[in-house]
């Protein structure tokens, strides 16, 4: 009766576990696709609150209908091509941004006057391509005179993602965003017009006076991320490339010494250097893009003095139409910039230019810089203008550096900083040859830390996996592996991958950690009482003369879940697993 019970249990429980298996892999495929949504690949359609058509040109915040929309409201910009599109005085929260994201299909700016986008006076949004299915940058700027995209004017707290670029016909820059020093109200004081293209009448009063004055003293730009998009110039008729720079992040004009620029006056006349200081920005974050073909620089961040990552980053073929000041990466002066795990290949000037105060550079693959007329550098550190202040040190490790134009890595800098870090970096064949690994000043060589860094002029000895696709992670005999010093103190704890450092004994050099294989753990079956890797009748045979007896053998007594006991519970787990 006892075993009748048994086996009535049984099968339903193994109708159950049926059950539950099903709803397990059905759910199991609902999350798959939940994370290709969140991945862009296919995208959510948006709920709509507003919709600014493909004819709508302005979407202000302060005029109906859009003085409506609210903190967390969704607008959708339609689909289909249409010409320049300014969005200006709004405000979202930190808890609630507005989202403006394409709907309907891809939206298109094509356009030989003007912009794509411009953002005044705006705060804690979003920007972003992921409204429509099948179109992982929903927003497309194919084509503008200026540039592709304008964030200014006290604009801040936003983030913008998948987007895509590919010409301008007059301007330099896809993306820009910057705010400048206003001219002084005491120049016009309550006017009711703008006199100067950086005039804006921020608190809405209808004038323009003191309260609308920008200063560094007054304003400070917070929290720009930049991600997943995607810029890619062509060769055109004259060899030029459609596009010039990718990102030009904050100003470039920050210094101790005060900034001289021209204002209008309301009489019609202008004066000439007047003094300004630009603000500065806390909070850039530049990730996951992908970057290709463009004619200057391709990544530019400025004043950014405090929160500054760039990372993960895909830069290939920079500087295309210049032969100098061309670069993969150029940080300005008064930023304080982690730049870390991107690619960059193929740029004719330098992998990464870093004119910042103090910073770190690591787990970068620098391939191939190249330069018709001008030599460059794997990663250059520059010497500060006058009026610049150096205050904090510069930390160069972990980074793979091969084929540079010039040297491997360069630090033409004057800083009495005692503390400037360059180890673990890999640098391979720099056009220098073998005197060209680093350039260090030798009356500042009591100022860095150099170590364990890996130099060879044969890429061979290093033994990359391929480096003909850039995969340049290491074999196992690599004599990167294990070789590098450790760097968790400086807070440098996994590579180009993500991999954590260190896998051995030690860190290794180079962008990449290599993983050992490990051997695997051998994986018991639940119900293989003698270990054959597959459960079948002896093992029905071994619980069963052991069935309702006391046993310190575990499974191999038929005691499948090894509570010391072979009992009807064991032969559950034996029947889930038979013959499976």
């Amino acid at each position: 009766m006892e075993k009748l019970m048994e086996l009535t249990m049984l099968s339903g429980f193994r109708t159950t576990m049926y059950k539950l298996g099903y709803a397990v892999f059905s759910a199991l495929i609902l999350y798959a696709i939940s994370l290709i949504a969140v991945d862009g690949l296919w995208a959510q359609t948006p709920n709509c609150d507003f919709t600014v058509n493909v004819s709508t040109s302005v979407f202000d915040g302060r005029s109906s209908p859009y003085n409506q929309v609210q903190p967390g409201d969704t607008v959708c910009i339609s689909s289909g091509t249409r010409g320049t599109l300014t969005i200006k005085n709004i405000s979202g929260t930190v808890t609630n941004p507005i989202t403006f994201i394409n709907s309907g299909g891809q939206v298109i700016f094509n356009t030989s006057s003007g912009y794509g986008f411009f953002i005044a006076n705006a705060k804690h949004f979003r920007i972003t391509g992921t409204g429509s299915p099948g179109f992982k940058y929903g927003i497309f700027v194919q084509k503008a005179l200026t540039f592709g995209l304008l964030l200014g004017l006290k604009s801040e707290y936003f983030e913008i993602d998948h987007l895509e670029f590919t010409e301008l016909l007059g301007s330099t820059i896809a993306v820009h965003a910057i705010t400048n020093a206003s001219c002084p109200a005491i120049s016009r004081a309550n006017e009711a017009i703008r006199l100067n293209n950086d005039d804006w009448d921020y608190n809405g009063d209808g004038l323009y006076n003191e309260l609308d004055v920008v200063s560094r003293d007054n304003f400070t730009q917070h929290n720009l991320f930049f991600h997943d998009n995607y810029f890619h110039g062509f060769t055109k008729a004259d060899n030029t490339s459609s596009l010039q720079l990718a990102y030009y992040i904050g100003n470039s004009n920050y210094s101790t010494i005060p900034y001289t620029r021209s204002c209008n006056n309301p009489d019609g006349s202008v004066t000439t250097g007047v003094v300004v200081v630009n603000p500065v920005i806390e909070g850039v974050h530049i990730y996951n893009n992908v970057i290709d073909t463009l004619g200057d620089k391709t990544l530019q961040v400025g004043s950014a003095v405090k929160d500054c990552n760039i990372y993960n980053n895909s830069i290939n073929k920079g500087g295309q139409d210049i032969a100098t000041d061309v670069h993969g990466i150029n940080i300005n002066p008064g930023s304080v910039c982690d730049i870390y795990n991107n690619l960059i290949t193929n740029t004719k000037g330098h992998g990464i230019t870093y004119g910042g105060d103090g910073g770190r550079i690591y787990n970068n693959v620098i391939a191939n810089n190249t330069a018709s007329s001008y030599w460059h550098d794997g990663i250059y550190v520059y010497v500060k203008p006058t009026g610049y202040q150096h205050n904090g040190n510069t930390i160069v490790v972990n980074n793979t550096i091969v084929n540079p134009a010039g040297y491997g890595i360069t630090f033409a800098i004057n800083n009495g900083i005692n503390a400037n870090v360059i180890k673990n970096n890999i640098i391979i064949n720099p056009g220098y040859g073998s005197s060209g690994y680093f350039n260090i000043p030798s009356a500042e060589s009591s100022e860095f830390f150099v170590s364990n860094n890996l130099t060879t002029l044969n890429i061979s000895q290093v033994k990359f996996t391929n480096p003909a696709i850039n995969d340049y992670s290491l074999q196992t005999s690599s004599l990167a592996v294990n070789s590098g010093a450790d760097l968790s103190a400086i807070g440098i704890t996994d590579d180009y991958i993500g991999t954590i450092r260190p896998q051995g004994s030690a860190f290794d050099i180079g962008a990449y950690e290599f993983v050992f294989e490990q051997t695997p753990t051998p994986t018991t079956i639940p119900g293989d009482a003698n270990g054959d890797g597959k459960v079948d009748g002896v093992d029905y045979l071994i619980w069963l003369n052991h069935y309702n007896q006391n046993s310190g053998n575990g499974v191999r007594d038929g005691d499948f879940n090894e509570d010391g006991t072979v009992n009807g519970v064991d032969y559950v787990i034996w029947l889930v697993s038979y013959n499976v």
